[in-house]
């Protein structure tokens, strides 16, 4: 049987810039639940996974 299709989230962070390290928190602590549900089986029962947006934290991005 073939692996189920994963499904993204999305994050949109500053992970350059002068406030990635605000982005990095943000990202670990979305990576922190990811991890603990794709360990349960997933979300019904397909793999998560983060699409991360860096926008540098600026508006223009």
């Amino acid at each position: 049987m073939a692996a189920a299709e994963p499904i993204r989230i999305g994050l949109q962070a500053p992970i350059t810039g002068p406030w990635a390290y605000e982005g990095e928190m943000a990202r670990n602590c979305v990576q922190i639940v990811v991890d603990e549900v794709n360990k349960a089986g997933g979300l019904l029962g397909r793999p998560v996974e983060i699409v991360l947006g860096d926008d540098q934290g600026s508006p223009k991005q």
